[in-house]
């Protein structure tokens, strides 16, 4: 049978159409950061949706989702769960031959948070996240979380996360609530993919080594 002029047609532009492009896939939101330095993740509060976002790259809310489970996302809901908030990449930080960091920061009305997405590079998939810093509360009491990710001279990975809680109580008798601090401290070596939890020998050492700053 002979071509018509119209099937010709049909085939040429068939034949030049660009193939589609292949989606971007998560990782590639996240700059490359070179962590043989410490690296320190921390929000400042009372800045809420007035913090500028430190990275070059917003994340749309679907895509997050799409790419961190439900039971990864329940670890940081109550700042997911607030509002539509903004999630920017913050970078991708090396934690050995497998696995990769991918900081994000988030934000949701005045709460803020920061935390780590750890990246399997051969399932090309997160398997964790860990919070590592953040703002989180109302006026009767607040959370401020800070961490420092380091770097040991044999190139391990540890990561220090200080905690401070703050809270008004009214004693009794007293006009003016009194500001309550409590202050905490953990310790994680990264180790067989994961940050595994450390002892600490000296909690109060390290709090007063490493303070967390309500400025």
């Amino acid at each position: 049978m002979k071509a018509t002029p119209f099937c010709l047609l049909v085939v040429l532009i068939a034949a030049c159409t660009t193939p589609p492009t292949k989606d971007r896939s998560f990782a590639e939101f996240f700059e490359n950061r070179n962590s043989n330095d410490t690296l320190n993740f921390a929000v400042q509060a009372g800045q809420g949706m007035d913090a500028p976002l430190a990275s070059r790259d917003t994340i749309a809310t679907a895509v997050f989702n799409q790419n961190v489970s439900d039971s990864l996302r329940a670890k940081i809901a109550h700042i997911l769960e607030v509002d539509e908030p903004v999630i920017a990449s913050l970078g991708k930080f090396p934690l050995d031959d497998q696995h990769d960091a991918l900081g994000v920061n988030i934000k949701a009305h005045w709460f803020l948070n920061q935390s780590l997405l750890i990246f399997d590079k051969k399932l090309q998939k997160v398997v964790d996240l860990l919070p590592v810093a953040e703002f989180y509360g109302g006026d009767g009491g607040q959370i401020l979380q800070q961490s420092w990710l380091f770097q040991t001279p044999n190139g391990a990975k540890e990561l220090l996360v200080r905690t401070s809680e703050h809270a008004l109580r009214l004693k009794e008798n007293a006009e003016q609530p009194t500001d309550l601090y409590t202050e905490s401290v953990a310790r994680y070596h990264w180790q067989n993919g994961t940050f595994l939890q450390q002892p600490i020998s000296d909690s109060a050492g390290l709090i007063r080594q490493f303070p967390v700053e309500w400025n």
